[in-house]
């Protein structure tokens, strides 16, 4: 019986060891313009345009940095802010931009990893089929941007 358990344990160890590493291959990066603050998206392919983005519908759009991540789930690193400065929310893809999330649209409720680096990286893994919206706002000033993730997975 002991055997049977070392022998489970040692494959489990064994297994553990072989788990895939993420793919942090940089695939975009850019230094914010208004906040300071330092941006890069690792571990998938990354088209940069533009799109309009409404963050209230009473407001007018304002274009922003559009980032389509395919192939893999993308991880959004930011440096040069603090977690409490950075806010990633959702929003939705109409034929004319993107609008910050309601409650109303249709959509699943769906959520990204976050962890702060041993560095002070502020790691963003979006793990989700989805829009979303990325606001950097330090004492210097405000950057937005949003990350569209698509994958055929």
């Amino acid at each position: 019986m002991n055997r049977c358990l070392c022998a489970l344990a040692a494959l489990c160890l064994a297994l553990t060891a072989c788990a895939r590493q993420p793919d942090m291959t940089l695939a975009w990066q850019a230094a914010l313009p208004h906040s300071g603050a330092q941006a890069a998206v690792r571990g998938c392919a990354v088209t940069e345009t533009t799109s309009l983005y409404w963050n209230d519908t009473a407001a007018p759009a304002e274009e922003i940095v559009l980032l389509t991540a395919t192939e893999q789930a993308p991880y959004l690193q930011l440096s040069g802010a603090e977690a409490s400065e950075v806010t990633v929310a959702f929003a939705t893809r109409y034929d004319t931009g993107y609008r910050l999330y309601s409650e109303a649209d249709p959509g699943a409720k769906v959520d990204y990893v976050f962890t702060a680096q041993a560095d002070g990286t502020l790691q963003y893994r979006l793990d989700t089929i989805y829009s979303f919206v990325v606001t950097v706002a330090t004492e210097q000033g405000t950057d937005r941007f949003l990350v569209d993730c698509q994958r055929s997975e």
